[in-house]
């Protein structure tokens, strides 16, 4: 529920991950050190990554994350991908690339 009230705490999360570091979160989201720290320190605090020296962070969650897509966060994840797919679609003439987060396929739905 916490991340679901706080989606750029959400995103940091997600970022973690997909293997980005804080400070490529920093350099990619245009953070400041001391805010990158406060998500880290608020997602310590969730139970959900360990600080280490400096701006290090280990993920305390098995990954690939399975989400509950029926729980609170569900409101976000559609409006999330909505948004994307309007997105990728609005681009598709001028040959844009994305990366797409957590978007993994099934051996059975390849």
């Amino acid at each position: 529920r916490r991340l679901a009230a706080r989606p750029a705490l959400l995103f940091v999360f997600i970022m973690l991950s997909e293997k980005f570091t804080p400070e490529g979160i920093m350099r990619s989201q245009g953070l400041s050190e001391a805010s990158i720290f406060l998500y880290l320190r608020d997602l310590e605090e969730l139970g959900l990554v360990a600080l280490g020296r400096g701006l290090s962070a280990r993920l305390l969650v098995d990954t690939p994350i399975q989400w509950n897509f029926e729980g609170p966060l569900k409101p976000h994840f559609e409006t999330t991908n909505k948004n994307f797919v309007g997105w990728a679609i609005a681009h598709l003439e001028r040959g844009a690339t994305f990366v797409s987060f957590s978007r993994r396929m099934r051996p059975e739905t390849a």
